[in-house]
């Protein structure tokens, strides 16, 4: 399964590394090159974050959101891929998912089970199970 991860803290690029392990996974933690990633590469599953840059609760109007890429994505190769967007901030959360429609979903971090989201395949609506005790 080929996979992309928006996110840049440390310990959960490590959690979706693991998670990932036998799966080809591009991890990004810019927006600006997500887009460009993105845009060329077709990917199964796609995992975004909302908040770059270290930094909590940010406006979608900065230059390197979550947002950003969402609103990107329906012009890309990945205009039909499946979304999970597992951002803490839910006015950005929110935002991201009007910009992707129907074929995302907004499911915290701390609530994430990816081995039964890779068990269930790429399709996110089939996904039953969360929670992986991550704060």
């Amino acid at each position: 399964m080929k996979v992309f991860v928006l996110e840049d803290y440390e310990e959960r690029t490590q959690w979706f590394s693991r998670v990932f392990v036998r799966h080809e996974m591009v991890l990004c933690n810019h927006a600006g090159l997500a887009k460009d990633i993105l845009g060329t590469i077709k990917f199964d599953v796609i995992l975004l974050d909302h908040d770059l840059e270290g930094d909590s609760f940010v406006a979608s109007d900065h230059p390197n959101t979550g947002y950003v890429v969402a609103k990107a994505l329906p012009d890309t190769a990945n205009a039909e891929t499946p979304v999970i967007i597992h951002s803490y901030n839910a006015e950005g959360a929110d935002l991201m998912m009007a910009a992707l429609g129907g074929r995302a979903r907004k499911v915290p971090f701390d609530k994430l089970d990816l081995n039964d989201l890779l068990s269930a395949g790429s399709d996110p609506a089939r996904q039953t199970s969360m929670g992986n005790g991550h704060t």
